[in-house]
């Protein structure tokens, strides 16, 4: 498994319970990988986004107060595109409500699951 497939588990982990918002993604690309620097970690959440977005695990979206996740009418290209570009548009750290919101699908909930249960197996003592 690649630290980028185990920052994915982690983003699906946490979409288990609630939509999941790119500060979040670029936190465990610091919290999985020790990427330090701010400006580094972009580069890394997007692929964990494309990675997601590509594999059918998560749909992006917005996130509105009243309406909760909005996912986008696009196409996954046109999708990661716009999240490209709201990305590199910013001239500061990410923020909450910035770029995009991300939403699990049936699959990354499944996927999510197991890690889980990689997760407890890999905890329980061994007798």
């Amino acid at each position: 498994m690649t630290a980028l497939d185990a920052v994915l588990d982690e983003v699906l982990i946490i979409g288990l319970d609630d939509w999941v918002d790119a500060v979040s993604v670029t936190s465990l690309v610091k919290e999985v990988m020790g990427v330090e620097d701010q400006d580094a970690r972009r580069e890394p959440a997007i692929e964990v986004i494309r990675m997601a977005v590509e594999g059918g695990l998560m749909r992006l979206g917005d996130y509105y107060d009243h309406e909760g996740f909005v996912p986008w009418d696009l196409d996954n290209d046109a999708a990661l595109e716009r999240v490209r570009r709201a990305w590199e548009a910013l001239d500061h750290p990410v923020n909450l409500y910035e770029v995009c919101w991300l939403d699990n699908t049936e699959a990354g909930d499944a996927r999510a699951r197991a890690a889980l249960e990689r997760e407890d197996q890999a905890a329980e003592p061994n007798d």
